[in-house]
């Protein structure tokens, strides 16, 4: 009994879907750079000040194109101190959303680290910027360049204006480590 609740419970973690890594194969990040997307905390500048939605990297499970074709997800301040006055979509994305409430397409599956926006904010409080379900319809995802295209999580980092930025996950897309053992040493392991 004890072998086949084993090897049952090794199927189920096997069988899980690719969604369910502890690690989002998707990084965004909002940064005060044009050329570093972990440029994550700025000072209120009282005005107008340019911050960069980058998709900061892609790292999918093997058998998965790399790359992104789309994205939807909402850019909230908190506490509403800051607005979004513009969002400028950088060639090859565009935008299908709103200012906020971006649904990102892309053409030729770029990877990361890329700029995909400017964002116009005004800039006159501390606070946050903050990665959101869509209010739509609660999605916070991207979407890989696959023929059968399929639904990933996302890390982020947001921008911490006069304080700290908020994020989920390391957003750097690194290596998860994985131990190598084949079938046969692991049914081993159970006899």
């Amino acid at each position: 009994m004890k072998r086949s609740i084993t090897i049952f419970a090794l199927i189920a973690v096997l069988a899980l879907p690719a969604g369910a890594l502890a690690q989002a194969p998707y990084a965004w990040t909002i940064s005060a750079s044009t050329a570093s997307p972990f440029v994550n905390t700025a000072q209120p500048t009282g005005t107008l000040a340019t911050y960069y939605l980058w998709l900061a990297c892609t790292d999918l499970p093997a058998g998965y194109e790399d790359g992104m074709a789309s994205a939807e997800f909402d850019i909230v301040t908190s506490p509403p101190n800051s607005h979004i006055a513009t969002v400028m979509i950088n060639p090859p994305f565009l935008n299908a959303g709103g200012v906020a409430n971006l649904l990102i397409a892309a053409g030729g599956c770029p990877g990361g680290p890329i700029v995909a926006a400017n964002l116009l904010v005004l800039s006159v409080a501390p606070g946050t910027m903050d990665f959101a379900p869509s209010a739509a319809n609660g999605n916070k995802v991207t979407v890989d360049c696959s023929l059968d295209p399929v639904t990933w999580p996302m890390d982020w980092v947001g921008l911490g204006i006069g304080t700290e930025p908020n994020g989920k996950g390391s957003a750097d897309c690194g290596p998860v480590s994985v131990e190598k053992n084949s079938w046969g040493a692991v049914k081993g392991l159970y006899r």
